[in-house]
């Protein structure tokens, strides 16, 4: 709109410069043959006779209406006119009637000052005609400048607010996608614009994106599934075995050991089929308003002496009336999981606090604990399937658990974040309002 304007002035500006030009030439013009003809009056008469000519031309034309005169001598004395200030220079130029010493007036005259041998003739024609003419142009470009800007403005509000419909439905289609919903798409119109056109293309690679990830989660679902078989009946095989062996046969201690690798392998793949179906929105149905201070209260009583066994404290700090939308097993197991992470992973001597309450209407829970804290370049990795912090990988555990409170987060609509506790680790969690 501004551009538009700016080119609208440019072309007003030019157009006024020109009808200013083109008033003056013809102004100019009359000017010219009024000088002539007192130059013929002087070549023929002399000064008399100009004088003479100017006096009866005066006598029946006021200044104030139409034309005035004046001759000077050489000294720059004024010999006869209506035009009694002496004349700045000669040409032709613009000056005021009070400029001319016609009283006090501020009408605008043309003037034109020229003359013979020791003589200055100036003609003065009042331009009143020329500057209504030209306060006339500026008035319309004015109102239409105006004019010009609120058509503009009006105009460029409703294309805006066309527009931006158009990607207030991009932006919000893509943060559904961002969430995970893949099933929704975007509207394309007839009209078949860039907007069309950039629509189509991010429906045709969410669809694709879609199929990838249903391939893909349907292949590890079918690995998991099928690894799930021969696992367990290798389980069964090697407790049989164990069974049948007694403590003072050397393969006695193998089986336990293998029996014992046999359960955390099952243990892995029961979870990744879990996580699996929480990233899929399994359990979304069961969801119902709940109160998350009982769940917290039961954490910290069943993980008071798990705690206590290893030289730590845990407490609970909750306000009352904490309702959310949720599921009340998974919720639990979300809790359970921070609070294991906190004590396996630090020493004795640690304080591990759960707190929970309303901010802006907005549930949250933390788990923080003063231990040995997390990287913060690691800390997002740890939400990562199989990831762990310890890469010799030697300590029992599948670096599954933080994954599974992502995917309980994530299926809730909350959101997590790991940050320092000076020292140790602070989990916080936020549920929508």
């Amino acid at each position: 709109m501004v551009f538009y304007l700016v080119c609208f002035s440019i072309g007003a500006f030019i157009f006024y410069k020109n009808s200013v030009g083109i008033l003056n030439k013809q102004m100019d013009g009359a000017l010219a043959q009024r000088h002539d003809s007192l130059e013929r009056k002087f070549a023929a008469d002399g000064i008399e006779g100009v004088i003479k000519g100017i006096s009866a031309i005066e006598s029946e034309n006021p200044l104030v209406f139409g034309v005035g005169y004046q001759v000077s001598d050489a000294s720059g004395s004024v010999i006869a006119g209506k035009v009694t200030e002496p004349v700045p220079a000669e040409g032709i130029y613009d000056a005021r009637a009070s400029e001319l010493g016609f009283g006090d007036s501020d009408t605008g005259f043309r003037v034109y000052t020229d003359g013979p041998e020791d003589y200055s003739f100036t003609v003065a024609l009042n331009a009143s005609f020329r500057d209504d003419l030209l306060k006339g142009y500026l008035s319309s470009i004015a109102l239409t400048f105006f004019a010009t800007a609120v058509v503009a403005l009006l105009g460029a509000m409703f294309l805006s607010h066309k527009h931006n419909h158009r990607y207030s439905q991009l932006a919000n289609f893509m943060e559904g996608v961002g969430n995970g919903d893949l099933n929704q798409r975007l509207p394309i119109s007839s009209r078949d614009d860039d907007v069309d056109r950039l629509s189509r293309d991010i429906n045709n690679a969410v669809a694709l994106l879609k199929r990838q990830i249903a391939g893909m989660s349907q292949v590890s679902s079918n690995i998991a599934h099928d690894l799930k078989t021969p696992l367990n009946r290798l389980s069964i095989k090697i407790e049989e075995a164990l069974f049948n062996t007694t403590e003072d046969q050397p393969v006695h201690e193998m089986l336990i050991t293998a029996s014992d690798n046999a359960t955390e392998i099952n243990d892995t793949f029961e979870k990744l089929l879990y996580i699996a179906q929480l990233d899929a929105g399994a359990r979304k149905s069961r969801f119902v308003f709940t109160d998350l201070r009982p769940t917290l209260s039961k954490v910290v009583e069943v993980f008071s002496a798990v705690a206590a066994d290893k030289g730590q404290t845990l407490k609970l700090t909750a306000s009352d009336n904490l309702r959310l939308l949720g599921d009340d097993d998974l919720l639990l197991q979300l809790v359970v999981n921070l609070t294991e992470n906190s004590i396996s992973h630090n020493g004795s001597g640690i304080e591990i606090e759960i707190a929970a309450g309303v901010e802006q209407g907005q549930p949250w829970v933390t788990v923080s604990d003063n231990g040995n804290g997390i990287p913060k370049a690691e800390r997002e990795l740890l939400f990562d399937p199989l990831y762990r912090v310890e890469k010799s990988r030697t300590t029992k555990g599948s670096g599954l658990g933080l994954s599974l409170v992502r995917a309980i987060v994530e299926l809730h609509g909350a959101t997590i974040e790991l940050s320092d506790n000076s020292p140790g680790l602070r989990t916080m969690i936020r549920f929508p309002a």
